[in-house]
């Protein structure tokens, strides 16, 4: 098993296709690259799982040195963060291939694991039912509410005015993070550029809010990926239209809501590797 120091040392040295021993405490990352044109399904969710792994193992800098190097295209790192609440999230970004990943941590310290036991709801935006949220992840996410809309227009002005591609992604309360990030960064995006095209993938999405609420922001390239037997998403409340719904069958003897259980699940499901067009895992 390779330590911390040492995937520290390779990240910054050899960058991401540096990273190859495949018996290691981390994700195995071979690529974050995505082409000028839309990914597949696969590719997508590829992507977004082993950012949000990145997120968990990495701290700022070491998720810059691994983001920036040459192998994986994508040229600096914005940090989205609020220490007295423990929420941190990455929007990085590619001239390359003027494309953005906006992700968020999940569960890491007991400030989030309070966030987590506050169930209570509060309503969000008016609505008849009444729209409402959780209020620990409310509270969490407007602690750094305040910065998604800059850093969207830091990376718009990073890749020249051009911005093809944005993914937004966590895993359990990262993925809660991400769908309310998601109205501020579109919100945003769509003052600067109105061609985005916007995935959001919420990975083990945790129950975070009434019926009406999630109805209500699920749209667009929006999947929730869940595994059959996660005690997190057992009582979700997932949209009412299905073709949101990703199901998938974690393998047998694993923990259900590890973030490296779903990358394997979505490997299982949709391959090893992306299309040729896309770079490959």
């Amino acid at each position: 098993m390779i330590s911390r120091r040492h995937f520290v040392r390779q990240s910054a040295t050899a960058g991401v296709a540096g990273i190859l021993a495949p018996t290691h405490l981390w994700t195995r990352y071979t690529g974050l690259e995505i082409a000028a044109l839309p990914p597949s399904e696969g590719a997508s969710l590829n992507l977004c799982a082993h950012a949000c792994d990145a997120a968990y193992a990495l701290d700022q800098i070491r998720f810059m040195r691994l983001l920036r190097s040459p192998y994986s295209g994508y040229d600096g790192v914005i940090e989205i963060y609020a220490d007295e609440r423990g929420v941190r999230g990455y929007l990085a970004y590619s001239r390359r291939w003027s494309t953005a990943i906006l992700v968020f941590r999940g569960t890491d310290n007991w400030s989030n694991v309070w966030d987590d036991a506050d169930w209570n709801l509060v309503s969000l935006w008016g609505g008849s039912p009444v729209r409402s949220y959780y209020a620990g992840f409310w509270g969490a996410y407007a602690s750094v509410r305040s910065q998604i809309r800059p850093a969207v227009e830091q990376a718009y002005e990073k890749m020249g005015g051009v911005f093809n591609y944005l993914f937004i992604t966590g895993h359990s309360m990262g993925a809660s993070l991400a769908m309310l990030a998601r109205m501020d960064a579109v919100g945003r995006l769509n003052q600067l550029s109105r061609n985005t095209h916007v995935e959001t993938n919420l990975i083990a999405f945790p129950n975070s809010g009434n019926q009406t609420f999630i109805d209500w922001q699920s749209a667009g390239t929006m999947r929730y990926v869940y595994h059959y037997g996660d005690p997190v998403t057992a009582n979700s409340t997932f949209p009412t239209n299905r073709t949101y719904w990703r199901p998938l069958t974690p393998p047998a003897f694993t923990n259900a809501h590890s973030i490296s259980t779903y990358i394997d699940s979505i490997r299982a499901k949709y391959g090893r590797t992306l299309d040729r067009t896309h770079g490959v895992w």
